[in-house]
């Protein structure tokens, strides 16, 4: 149990079992070099990660849903069997800093509930099969962040990220609902949305592609406002894509295939 104010945790090459942070939410938990831990990490309260890499072979459990900017660790999956990313398993919100999925050949992980990703430590899928459960969200936070998840693919995402930009490396895919309520801009790569698409948010700029290619209908709307992309593909094998409300496309709008109602 860490607890109490700010800590620098150097644990060498010692293993540890099951760790709880209930930390003053005033308080950083800093990590030098790698942290490993065989069990399952609670993360209960504290103001920020800094530095380093925790790897858990276990399941995370966070119930933080408050985090100050300068989240800079990264949280590296390494699990051999299942693994689960969760809240409470009844819809609610906490956070980890950042995420590499490094599974064990044939593993799996679970993510439920909300999880926010806020810091600088990115998204990188690279190994290991990735499931999310029925209402369960990820949304990316206010830190710039690299999305690099070659080899799996989204349900529900919501950017929440202010002022910060997200840039994608290669394809996202997003088989869920892709909402956008507030970024600087979308970076590089493609996302590719198979649900709906919601964007609130009338600036968004940057050189990154959204695809619609949705089999099945999909809607792309504004809740009610008005709302922006700078580049837009539509490339549909069937259904319809319908447009509503008050849709800007910054820079390109493609139609490759699919209808399109407006």
């Amino acid at each position: 149990l860490f607890n109490g104010s700010g800590k620098t945790i150097n644990s060498g090459t010692a293993t540890l079992n099951n760790v709880n942070i209930a930390m003053s939410n005033s308080s950083a938990l800093t990590t030098t070099g790698t942290m490993d831990i065989d069990g399952d990490l609670t993360i209960t309260s504290l103001q920020r990660f800094v530095g380093g890499v925790i790897t858990v072979s276990g399941d995370i459990i966070t119930t933080d849903s408050t985090t100050a900017n300068g989240n800079s660790t990264l949280i590296r999956l390494d699990g051999n069997g299942a693994q689960v990313v969760r809240v409470d398993g009844l819809g609610g919100t906490g956070f980890i800093p950042g995420i590499d999925i490094s599974l064990a050949p044939g593993s799996i992980v679970t993510f439920q509930d909300n999880i926010l990703i806020h810091g600088s430590s990115d998204w990188t899928h690279t190994s290991g099969a990735v499931n999310f459960d029925p209402g369960s969200l990820i949304t990316f936070g206010t830190w710039d962040m690299d999305v690099n998840a070659s080899g799996m693919t989204f349900s529900d995402v919501t950017l929440a990220m202010g002022g910060s930009s997200l840039t994608v490396i290669g394809t996202m895919y997003v088989d869920g609902t892709f909402t956008i309520t507030s970024t600087s801009g979308l970076q590089n790569g493609t996302i590719a949305v198979r649900g709906d698409l919601i964007t609130t948010d009338a600036t968004v700029v940057g050189n990154g592609t959204i695809l619609f290619e949705g089999a099945n209908d999909q809607l792309w709307s504004a809740s009610g406002g008005s709302g922006e992309l700078a580049y837009v593909t539509i490339n549909k094998s069937s259904g319809t894509l319908t447009l509503q409300d008050t849709l800007k496309v910054y820079r390109s709008f493609t139609h490759t295939a699919g209808t399109v109602d407006a």
